[in-house]
């Protein structure tokens, strides 16, 4: 075989290689683009259940703030509530 018939040889080669490979490289972009597609959609998901967390952490501070402060009023009101049941039976 000589050096023509070889370069021939390979030509060939390579185009039925590349004819059987190109439909196999499309779906292998296809299923790329997807799998990109869909990772977006999770790091979007993500983004919103981390504002909805950081919403329920700040909600939570307040209860518990305002918890506090009505213990703190209840418990005002039941030693004032003590001090006058205890005036009246001084009286």
């Amino acid at each position: 075989m000589d050096k023509e018939e070889a370069q021939w040889l390979l030509t060939q080669i390579d185009r039925i290689v590349s004819d059987r490979i190109e439909p196999f490289r499309s779906e292998m972009r296809s299923f790329h683009d997807e799998t990109l597609s869909r990772f977006d959609e999770i790091y979007r998901r993500l983004d919103r259940l981390e504002s909805a967390i950081q919403a329920l952490a700040a909600a939570v501070k307040r209860l518990e703030s305002e918890h506090q402060a009505l213990t703190a009023t209840v418990n005002q009101l039941g030693v004032a509530f003590a001090e006058d049941r205890a005036s009246r039976k001084d009286t």
